[in-house]
């Protein structure tokens, strides 16, 4: 009987996992290099921005964001509960050891997001509108429309599995309350 769960675990310990950690670091230490160490020089720049910003917006009368929100506002909706008890648990079950790769992992993931948001910023079209469009289909579209699509239908498909098992979750929970599993699915 064919297992899927074994399935994806045999594909991802012995097919995806070492190329992974090599693309991975190749990636980032080409960003690395070719930021000239971004995540590293702009620390100082990065707390003038933030502390600094507030200052000058109390000063400011245009409807414009306060820079200390939009950086919160941003890490809100990028950090999830899985980066809030992931790093305590790999420490608990890896000792300190692990600290040390979690460090080294944000220093190199940095330069990805900062690269990212930097191309999203210069490929982002102004529409007649006034609205902004952006975001990741936008800058893939200037590599070409099927990544732009791929991406897309790719989005689509993670979206409907993400709440597909949130709602499979629920409805376990409240099948322990007496509420069938399709009340939950159809509401």
């Amino acid at each position: 009987m064919f297992d899927i769960h074994l399935f994806f675990d045999w594909l991802n310990n012995y097919i995806l996992a070492l190329p992974s950690i090599i693309l991975f670091l190749a990636v980032t230490t080409f960003l690395t290099i070719q930021t000239k160490f971004i995540q590293i020089r702009g620390l100082p720049r990065f707390f003038k921005l933030v502390f600094g910003g507030i200052k000058e917006m109390k000063k400011q009368e245009k409807e414009t964001i306060n820079p200390f929100h939009a950086l919160f506002a941003a890490m809100a909706t990028t950090i999830g509960m899985g980066n809030v008890v992931s790093p305590s648990l790999a420490i608990m079950i890896g000792g300190p050891g692990a600290l040390f790769w979690l460090i080294s992992y944000i220093l190199f993931g940095s330069v990805t997001k900062y690269v990212e948001v930097s191309y999203a910023l210069d490929t982002r079209a102004y529409l007649d509108d006034g609205f902004i469009l952006g975001g990741p289909i936008q800058y893939l579209r200037t590599v070409g429309n099927w990544l732009a699509n791929w991406y897309g239908y790719l989005i689509i498909f993670v979206v409907l599995s993400w709440s597909s098992g949130q709602a499979n979750t629920l409805a376990n929970i409240m099948a322990l309350e007496g509420i069938p599993h399709w009340v939950v699915g159809l509401a």
